[in-house]
């Protein structure tokens, strides 16, 4: 009876360690045996995005997106994995004023004013000027272009300065060309477009290497309409009726959606105030009427 119950308090602690000999080996080796989710549940307690919200220091989403890979969602079993509820953006977005992406340039608000402007080129026509595939046409609508952009190169007076729609023709066996100019006018009553085309054709250069005939220059404005010509309010009394000198008129003028009467003309001085101020006009008529009719009475008489 006394050996048997030695027997049995030996089994016993030999049991107990070889229990506790194989616990510790696997807390050493870190060695975990399945665990089930309802297990995995109690241990690990569910995060909310609330939590890893205030886990995670409040960061950009351009910086999240550098830092952190895009993940798949998953539970959060383990540290470092992302809740369900956690979005990461892919692409970055457009930064603010004190990103390092440079800000573009906001193109002018203004309406745009356009002309069809044409010249005569001090050069003779070839069949070539008209193929607009051949190297001839290229290099000739390359260079007047290029004078045109020039003509205008003032920032502070003109701006987004474009040329299109080069076109040479055959007049008298010499180069006539045409070109589209548009541009934003910010300048002032001197700086009119047309004036400063026409002024330069008079010079007889239009650029550097390209002679023109002095008299040739034409200036067709584009998507507007104008009315047509005045006198200036009380030229008709102060000059027809009063003081001599250049007589003012004026015209309105309308543009088009997106387009700009701007640097076109749209005052001018004549020497004539005749065709502007009717009344004006029936008085010279009557007076000459009275000369023509006193001039007949005279001869009668003789």
């Amino acid at each position: 009876m006394f050996s048997v119950s030695i027997s049995g308090v030996l089994l016993v602690f030999f049991v107990s360690q070889v229990l506790g000999q194989s616990s510790s080996s696997e807390t050493a080796t870190g060695k975990l045996s399945p665990t089930p989710s309802s297990v995995l549940s109690n241990t690990v307690p569910a995060t909310s995005s609330a939590v890893l919200s205030n886990s995670v220091p409040a960061t950009s989403s351009a910086v999240l997106s550098n830092s952190v890979p895009a993940t798949s969602s998953t539970n959060l079993g383990t540290a470092g994995t992302i809740s369900p509820t956690t979005t990461l953006l892919t692409t970055k977005p457009s930064e603010g004023p004190t990103g390092s992406t440079e800000v573009p340039t906001t193109p002018s608000q203004r309406g745009k004013t356009c002309a069809i402007l044409g010249v005569v080129l001090d050069k003779p026509w070839q069949k070539d000027h008209g193929d607009q595939l051949s190297d001839t046409y290229w290099n000739e609508s390359h260079a007047l272009s290029s004078a045109l952009k020039n003509l205008y190169n003032n920032t502070e007076k003109y701006q987004e300065v474009e040329v299109s729609k080069v076109n040479f023709t055959d007049k008298s066996a010499k180069l006539s060309a045409e070109a589209r100019l548009c541009l934003v006018f910010k300048g002032g009553d001197k700086d009119l477009i047309e004036d400063v085309f026409k002024s330069k054709v008079e010079s007889g250069k239009l650029g550097d290497s390209i002679k023109v005939k002095k008299d040739s220059a034409e200036f067709e404005p584009q998507e507007v309409e104008f009315e047509d010509w005045e006198a200036e309010k009380g030229e008709c009394k102060r000059k027809c009726e009063g003081a001599a000198g250049p007589f003012k008129i004026v015209r309105k003028c309308k543009a088009n959606a997106g387009f700009s009467c701007d640097g076109l003309k749209k005052k001018d001085e004549v020497k004539d105030c005749v065709k502007y101020c009717p009344s004006r006009a029936v008085a010279v008529t009557v007076s000459s009427l009275i000369l023509a009719i006193g001039i007949f009475l005279s001869s009668s008489f003789q």
